[in-house]
Parts: structure tokens; sequence; C-alpha cells
């Protein structure tokens, strides 16, 4: 039964995760445009059994992982993904809001989780002294085993379901990277986004494109006084 409400204990302390919000220390300067830069870059590990594609690399067979490292530039300064995002993104503070949310209703898992600590401490406790306890063991473990199962089952619908819904908010914002980060097949869509947001941001500071001064307006416009059809003029 330790087991068991062990189990319980630990998934219900995993209800009780609310994703790290860091706080944004850039500030927007005046006509400063985002820079997007790439370098490629290559590990190099050594070869397993199962490894096919390997070569010779100082010496040694070694396989090699390729792949892209992408980094926002802002005034010469790379940017983490919370301060690309707090630039780039107009929905970033509307998501970050839909996020804290729901931590105070996350915060309320934290309690029946505590309870349930406490009941398996208590069980372990009875159970190691049990010559102690005497006849009152298996009463009192099976006490303290209910009151660590019931506070885990309980984790989840009293916030712990706040707190998986706000780290699936926060997941496709990728706020726990930093101001690099490794291209590969699975992060492209990610790339995709910075560039789409990167430009979209630089557009917006240049505004719309200005009309072209040497062009006459209305010069397309047909003259009224005037008509194609000679036979429509009086004989």
């Amino acid at each position: 039964m330790i087991k068991a409400a062990a189990m319980l204990v630990v998934i219900s302390g995993c209800y009780f995760y609310y994703p790290d919000l860091p706080k944004t220390t850039v500030k927007p300067i005046e006509g400063a445009t985002i820079e997007l830069k790439t370098r490629d870059h290559t590990d190099w590990y050594p070869c397993g059994e199962s490894d096919k594609d390997c070569e010779l690399h100082d010496g040694k067979l070694r396989r090699a992982d390729s792949y892209v490292i992408l980094s926002a530039n802002y005034e010469g300064k790379k940017l983490s993904q919370a301060d690309f995002r707090a630039l780039a993104d107009p929905e970033y503070p509307k998501r970050i809001q839909q996020i804290e949310a729901k931590k105070g209703t996350c915060r309320l898992s934290l309690v029946p989780s505590v309870i349930a600590a406490i009941g398996i401490l208590a069980e372990t406790v009875v159970v190691a002294g049990s010559s102690q306890f005497g006849d009152r063991t298996l009463p009192l473990a099976l006490i303290s085993g209910g009151v660590a199962i019931g506070g885990a089952a309980l984790s989840y619908p009293l916030g712990g379901y706040a707190c998986r819904a706000a780290g699936k908010l926060a997941e496709p914002l990728h706020l726990d990277y930093g101001d690099e980060i490794y291209v590969r097949p699975d992060r492209t869509a990610l790339a995709e986004e910075m560039q789409s947001l990167t430009a979209t941001f630089n557009a917006r500071l240049h505004g719309p494109a200005a009309p072209d001064p040497t062009e006459t307006p209305g010069t397309d416009a047909p003259d009224p006084g005037t008509t194609d059809d000679a036979d429509e003029q009086p004989k």
C-alpha cells in the first residue's frame, strides 16, 4: 500500500507544476529592427553498433549531428525567447494573461498534495515502528495510507487540471529557451514562426509604402471632353 500511495503522491506532485514565466527586460527602441542570424553547427558522438552513418573525425569513427543555430538580435543583443515574443508577438500579453489566470486555481492542488505527503510519511512511520504500535499497526497504516491516497486523488480536481492547462498554453511559447534555438527537424515550425513574426515586426516599423511624388494623380482617367466614337458626334 505504501508503494501505491507513494506513486499517487508523485503523480499529484506532477499536477502542481506551474510554468515559469520569465520577466522580460527588453524595451522597444524607435526605429530598431530585429535581425535573425543563423550558423551551422555539428556535434560529434562515438559510433554505436546500430549507427550506420559514421565517418572519420579526429582519427576516430564518429557520428555527426548537424543542425542550425538560430538567434534573434536586437540592437546588437541576443534576445531570449521571452524577450523576442514580448517585442514581436502582438498576442504575447494576452497569452501570458491566459496562463496567469490559472495560477490561483493551480495553487489549490498543493493542499491535497501536501496532505497526501503527510499521509504517506505517517504510514511509513507506523510500518517502521510496528513493534511499538502492536495491534494498532494495521488500522493506523490503513488510515494514513487512505489519507495519502485520498489527498493524491483530490489533487487533480482541486486545481491540478488548471496546472496542466497552464502548461499546455505555455508550451507553444517555448519560454524556457534561451537566446539560441537549435533548429532540428522537430523545431522547424518554431523557426518559421520566428521568421514570420520578425518580418511582420520590421514591416510594421516602416509602415505602408509612400506614394511616388513624380506620379500625377488621375493621369489614367479619360478626358471627359472627348469620345472615341465619332458616330456619336452631332451632324
